[in-house]
């Protein structure tokens, strides 16, 4: 990791304060919003603006999820696989153990969770016409790898 940012301890709040700051000047140029949402950070940053809690409480859970987030195992990565469900979840069964599908985002475009080398191999065996992009930095996976041995 070359930077702060490219450590999740430090992304998130930082993404929580700018998506936050957005918000406020749109507010200041008198658009309002009917309805907001977000997704993982910007789930947070969507409650906030919408009064489900402070701003100082907003940044200390999002302050606090960074941390726990940062604390996760750094083998991990997540990326997203451009194929269809069916064909990434008959790719990762060998795999169970370490790798989990961890969001779908649409018909083509599926994100896998877990350890790097099991995710490597597993983007290694998939042939699509479209090219696979790491999604984040590895300090920011599910921990897919770790779900059997919590239960």
């Amino acid at each position: 990791m070359n930077s702060p940012l490219d450590q999740t301890a430090y992304t998130q709040p930082v993404l929580f304060a700018l998506e936050y700051a957005l918000a406020q000047l749109w507010k200041s140029w008198l658009i309002q919003p009917t309805v907001v949402m977000g997704h993982s950070v910007g789930e947070y940053v969507a409650a906030c603006v919408a009064g489900a809690f402070s701003l100082e409480d907003g940044l200390n859970l999002i302050a606090q999820r960074a941390r726990l987030m940062h604390s996760l195992p750094q083998d991990g990565e997540m990326v997203v696989v451009l194929a269809d469900e069916s064909k990434v979840e008959a790719a990762i069964q060998p795999y169970l153990q370490q790798v989990a599908i961890a969001a779908i985002n649409g018909s083509q475009n599926i994100t896998i969770s877990g350890k790097r080398e099991a995710v490597a191999a597993i983007v290694a065996t998939l042939e699509t016409p479209k090219k696979f992009g790491r999604l984040v930095a590895p300090s920011i996976h599910c921990g897919a790898e770790n779900r059997h041995e919590r239960f």
